[in-house]
Order: C-alpha cells, then structure tokens, then sequence
C-alpha cells in the first residue's frame, strides 16, 4: 500500500511509516523551529559529495519511491538561505549511493498557508535512506530547507548490498570500547579515504589508507566517540565498501 512520508528536515528520520512536522500537512509556517538550516558545511554520506550542506533521511527500511514534494525554508530572515539547486541520493545500505535527480527548487514564499512545490518524481527507485544537498542556494550566508514529502510503497524484496569497491573489511574488536583495528583487503595497490559516520550521518573519523601487496590497517581511536553503531567505509573515486561497527 502506497505511503506517504512528510519528513522535517530538521531530523533524521529512522524507523518511521509516516511522520509529521506540521500540524496541518500541506502547509509550512514561517517558524526557524520548523525548518532545518545549515551554516557550516560537513562531510556528506556520500563521499563523492565530498562536503556541503546535507540531510539524510533513514526511513528504517527499503521503500520503493514515487512523486516528491518539497517546502523551502520560509522564514522572512531566511529566505535567501533557501536552497536552490538540490541534490537527490538514494542508497540501501547509508554507504553506496546513486544520484536519482538534481533539480531547482523555488524560493519560499514567506507565507503562512505555503503548501510546498512538486519535485522530482522518484518512480523507480528503491530506498531505504535518501540524501538531499543542497548545491546553492539564493545568495543567503546559509543554507534552509522546511519539509520534504515522498511517496513510498513498502518493497518487498531487498537487494543484497554490493561491495562495489570489492574490498574485504574486517575490525578487531568489534563490538569495541575504545579502539579497534579495521583490517582491509584490496587487489589494487595505492592511496585509499576511509570514513567514519554515525547513524545520524555526521563524520565521526576521515583519514587516508595506504593499500600495499593487497593489504592496509586502520588503528581507530574511538575514545572519544559516543557508544553507538557507525558505518566504516573504504573509497575510491568511483567505488566504496563498508562494514558496520559497534562502539559499546
């Protein structure tokens, strides 16, 4: 059965059929509580972004996806924070993303009755996290969006996730406390990123990896990270692989 899933973009969203941010659900306030803003930039899941402005939405499981609809940032002061051209990343697993559209999205109003605009229609695609970035914006110091409406039907099948890098990633301990070792395994030789993001999508650890005779090591100091489940990722330009690791 088709879903709809209205999610504010203030938030992470994990484990949701259906979420509100507004008490009436197809208009957007002129309230900043509402609204989700940026004002520095971070490293974005999806390395290949490198870093920018980003929100990445965990629907808690895979969804097959549809028509879009989207609520720019609608604060007077803000407007000009609102982004313009966005950026629309699927992915199964947090870690190995496709582009499904990039498209410009109006300004907001400054209204109080906003119901929002029609973006790209995601039939197709298959999901279980999706990354917006926000690529520019109105010429504001910032970068704003409200709300973002998607709608999504239950899959029901998933694909097995691929390690398209195919690198073998293997951490002791793992679960861990305060250190593990992540042992990685690659036919090709040479200069490797590897990442460190929780599951709320913020950069943990970032570094560089020196694959030699098909082998590199990564001794992770996790000390000062809070306990929780965090996805390690090796990456190329054009390809990554990952493991999850538990920090107890």
């Amino acid at each position: 059965m088709k879903q709809i899933l209205l999610l504010l973009a203030s938030l992470m969203v994990m484990g949701i059929s259906q979420t509100y941010g507004q008490c009436y659900p197809d208009r957007h306030n002129l309230s900043l509580a509402n609204a989700w803003l940026s004002c520095e930039t971070s490293m974005s899941p999806n390395l290949a972004r490198g870093e920018g402005h980003w929100i990445m939405y965990d629907l808690g499981t895979a969804y097959e996806l549809g028509n879009t609809t989207f609520w720019n940032i609608n604060n007077y002061l803000r407007q000009d924070d609102g982004m313009q051209d966005v950026g629309i990343d699927v992915s199964m697993n947090g870690t190995t993303w496709t582009e499904a559209a990039r498209f410009t999205l109006a300004q907001g109003p400054v209204s109080g009755i906003y119901e929002g605009v029609s973006g790209p229609d995601l039939t197709g695609e298959t999901a279980r996290f999706i990354l917006l970035t926000g690529l520019s914006n109105y010429g504001g110091t910032c970068m704003g969006l409200s709300e973002f409406k998607v709608e999504a039907t239950p899959a029901t099948t998933t694909s097995v996730s691929r390690l398209e890098l195919g690198a073998s990633i293997a951490a002791s301990p793992n679960p861990f406390q305060d250190r593990t070792t992540i042992d990685i395994e690659l036919s090709t030789d040479g200069q490797y990123r590897y990442s460190l993001v929780g599951v709320d999508g913020r950069l943990a650890a970032d570094g560089q990896v020196a694959i030699s005779g098909g082998l590199g090591q990564v001794d992770l100091d996790a000390s000062t990270l809070e306990a929780g489940v965090y996805i390690f990722s090796v990456a190329s330009d054009q390809a990554q692989s990952s493991i999850t690791i538990i920090k107890q």
